[in-house]
């Protein structure tokens, strides 16, 4: 969150809310919500390096705070390598009360129980007129069912994007519609704006 407020001007825009950490941190008008770190999560910062760096030493861990990415993308095999590391990984998270969540060519660990469809639960509510959500990796799937499951609760549009280069995988299915790469969802975004105008 605090990266994405520095790099970003989004902090002056009126009424925005900025979730991080697939839904575990919350701003909105200079108030941050963030739990206290899980305790586990500091022994998995000692331990999980060694165990990583024996599979391979181009695997590296990204420390979010409130969560922990083991990152495989840098090596020859990623996928087998993410296959190899999921049991043991699996294991130790358990073993400090945390969840694994798999993304392209990463593991996450995580708070149990905390997804991006829980920020898209907090933020669709009874004055909402329509959800527009675009995402690219695993973890974007719980928005989506969510847009989905509430656009057929209360009637309402929803449009649900997924970014995938091949147009094809989990999200690409999930999604109504897919668009290649970023510059593909800014052009379908502005074509919305112009529509509407």
């Amino acid at each position: 969150m605090a990266s994405l407020l520095r790099v970003s001007s989004f902090g002056t825009v009126p009424g925005i809310v900025i979730y991080g950490t697939h839904g575990a941190e919350r701003w909105q008008a200079g108030e941050l919500r963030t739990p206290v770190p899980p305790p586990g999560l500091h022994e998995l910062r000692l331990s999980l390096p060694e165990l990583c760096t024996a599979h391979d030493p181009e695997i590296w861990i990204e420390d979010k705070g409130l969560s922990l990415v083991i990152h495989t993308r840098l090596t020859a095999e990623p996928e087998r390598l993410l296959e190899m590391l999921r049991p043991p990984v699996d294991e130790r998270a358990a073993a400090a009360g945390l969840g694994v969540r798999p993304g392209k060519e990463v593991l996450e660990i995580c708070i149990p129980g905390i997804d991006k469809g829980t920020a898209i639960r907090e933020l669709l509510c009874d004055d909402t007129a329509a959800a527009f959500y675009a995402g690219d990796d695993l973890g974007d799937l719980p928005a989506i069912a969510e847009v989905t499951a509430w656009a057929r609760r209360s009637g309402r549009p929803a449009l649900t994007v997924g970014v995938s280069p091949g147009g094809s995988g989990p999200i690409a299915e999930q999604a109504d519609v897919t668009v290649p790469d970023p510059q593909g969802l800014i052009s379908l975004l502005r074509q919305i704006i112009e529509d509407a105008a």
